[in-house]
């Protein structure tokens, strides 16, 4: 992944160059199982210094590989981004969240439960409810008609 992100950059750099633009922040990602041990890049993957780590801090939320804290992650990416002489930027962190849309059935809000759920916020919508769901690591969830 180090040494394909480094073509990428290359390339988009004479791509650039090519369209007489000048040079973009280009954002890199280490692979999914950040920040297991040896999962950021080599800091010398490019030469290239206008560039930005970009990791994604599931901290907290998926936990089969990760056993940080949400604070942990982002000491982490603080210091896996100075190795690269840059700074970090944090698209995703936290938890995951479902988006459900639940067709009206019965006189009122489904009940929803299981595991690994956090707070469930129902809202009713045209035609049923909608549901967000914070949920992390594995989770289960049942719905019961109102």
């Amino acid at each position: 992944m180090a040494a394909y992100s480094g073509r990428a950059i290359t390339a988009i750099r004479a791509a650039e160059q090519q369209a007489g633009g000048f040079a973009h922040i280009a954002f890199f990602e280490p692979v999914i199982l950040w920040p297991s041990p040896q999962t950021a890049f080599a800091p010398d993957f490019t030469t290239d210094e206008n560039i930005v780590f970009a990791p994604h801090n599931y901290a907290e939320s998926l936990t089969a590989f990760n056993t940080l804290t949400v604070e942990q992650g982002f000491a982490l990416a603080a210091a896996d981004a100075a190795t690269y002489q840059s700074t970090f930027w944090i698209g995703e962190y936290g938890w995951a969240m479902l988006d459900l849309w639940i067709p009206q059935r019965g006189n009122g809000p489904p009940s929803i439960s299981g595991a690994g759920l956090g707070t469930v916020h129902i809202t009713a919508v045209p035609g049923g409810y909608r549901a967000f769901i914070p949920v992390s690591g594995s989770y289960r969830v049942a719905v019961v008609p109102g």
